[in-house]
């Protein structure tokens, strides 16, 4: 075996022996029903469209788009969570929930007030830090599965 080869091999056998087999997940868990995992997902869809919907607006300098997209993702979308589920979620999920909702909020009232593509997009960054730090810190787990 070639020298170049075999260092090859050298390396990738110990970064496997190094290298635990399963990383564990360090996030916490939000142990929900099924069905209640799935509500949950289902809103982080429409959050997913909705920014979609915004960056077209965006794209397309159709600030009316912006803030009817970004306004449906505000607090008035927040409501529709039943009570019931609401009350499993720790302080900082409920926290981060309510500061994007409130971030898209603003994003509609400015949008339609302020008219600065530039502006909107600054907004919809910062909104979206709320989106990576919330996945970054917690994961669904839906029971019986």
């Amino acid at each position: 075996m070639k020298a170049p080869a075999m260092r090859y091999l050298l390396c990738t056998a110990l970064c496997l022996a190094v290298l635990p087999a399963h990383a564990e997940d360090a996030r916490t868990p939000l142990t929900l029903s099924a069905t209640e995992a799935a509500a949950v997902n289902e809103e982080m869809r429409g959050f997913l469209e909705g920014v979609q919907e915004i960056s077209r607006g965006l794209a397309d300098n159709d600030m009316k788009a912006v803030a009817k997209a970004a306004r449906a993702l505000g607090m008035a979308g927040a409501n529709h969570v039943p009570m019931s589920l609401r009350k499993k979620f720790p302080m900082a999920f409920k926290q981060m929930g309510h500061a994007t909702h409130m971030g898209f909020d603003n994003l509609a009232i400015d949008a339609e007030g302020l008219g600065d593509t530039g502006h909107s997009l600054q907004q919809l960054s910062e909104t979206l830090q709320n989106c990576n730090a919330c996945h970054a810190s917690f994961r669904l787990v839906a029971k019986g599965k």
